[in-house]
């Protein structure tokens, strides 16, 4: 019998499981395989922004929190993560994205 593919939910608690333990190469590759079946998903793209700054990659989160908040603008945890990040690289983070 084949093996049922994940739902985007368990990979993504599984992606974050593996940023806890800092093992991000293997948390961005869940978080794809996640974004594969759920393209449009809130937590998964912020998740992806998350690991991309997480690895160095601060500027290339700043797209997955935008695509985030522009398909889920009453996901409230994209708004403060986008203004971190943006801080971070020393840009003034706007009010409401």
């Amino acid at each position: 019998m084949p093996a049922t593919p994940a739902s985007p939910a368990v990979l993504i608690a599984k992606a974050e499981g593996l940023c806890r333990a800092k093992d991000y190469k293997g948390a961005l590759k869940i978080i794809n395989e996640a974004l594969v079946l759920a393209p449009n998903n809130a937590t998964a793209l912020v998740d992806r922004g998350d690991i991309k700054d997480d690895i160095g990659h601060t500027e290339r989160s700043i797209p997955h929190y935008n695509a985030a908040i522009a398909m889920h603008p009453d996901y409230e945890y994209a708004y403060p993560t986008k203004s971190g990040t943006l801080t971070d690289l020393g840009q003034p983070p706007h009010p409401t994205t």
